[in-house]
């Protein structure tokens, strides 16, 4: 998932830090340094000794919804054929959104969760197949940064910088919001320790 947001961010930081790396994608756009463009991810052959960080999922929770089992069946049938490859380690980015909406109270990795619908029925699904086989989950909560998508908060309130005022859909709503560097430096130090756990990468 070389191509999206976050794949983005962490090929340029990779790339600063003189760090071997090949950015697999299905996007033919050829700006992405070392890119290979794949049409199907499960084709990806592992280098030796090398890190599988997982990328390859859609962040559009309606879209995901909206095609149910259709679109959960092909995202834990690409996993499992990832997870049969010789990876030295797996990386599965995962999202804080498995523990809710609009939550009040601090989470803790090991809770044990119920999915709300087909996106953190999802999340969870594979969460748990990259546990068991001893690779990592990161939960992040919401990354904003350069490149970021379209549509969220930031996105929104950018786009009014000109205007007499700015409108927000939802004053109610609480969320955690980490700045892409600091989410690409966590993924970076995990690729580094390799911890066979959940962690929960947030700003505050």
């Amino acid at each position: 998932g070389a191509s999206g947001f976050l794949g983005k961010n962490i090929v340029k930081v990779l790339s600063n830090k003189n760090i071997k790396f090949i950015a697999a994608s299905r996007s033919k756009k050829r700006e992405i340094k070392n890119n290979i463009i794949i049409d199907k991810y499960e084709n990806i052959k592992p280098k030796k000794a090398s890190v599988l960080l997982h990328l390859a999922e859609s962040n559009d929770i309606n879209f995901i919804n909206k095609n149910g089992n259709n679109y959960y069946n092909e995202a834990v049938s690409l996993l499992k054929k990832l997870l049969l490859k010789p990876w030295s380690h797996v990386i599965y980015i995962s999202s804080a959104l498995v523990y809710g909406i609009n939550s009040k109270v601090f989470h803790k990795p090991h809770e044990i969760l119920k999915p709300r619908d087909t996106y953190t029925k999802n999340k969870l699904t594979c969460e748990n197949l990259v546990i068991k086989n001893g690779g990592t989950v990161l939960r992040l909560t919401n990354t904003y940064g350069p490149d970021m998508p379209k549509i969220n908060l930031f996105s929104d309130i950018l786009k009014q910088l000109n205007n007499d005022k700015i409108i927000v859909k939802n004053l109610n709503s609480k969320r955690d919001y980490l700045w892409v560097d600091d989410c690409v430096e966590a993924i970076i130090a995990a690729i580094n320790i390799k911890p066979n756990k959940i962690l929960n990468i947030a700003y505050g």
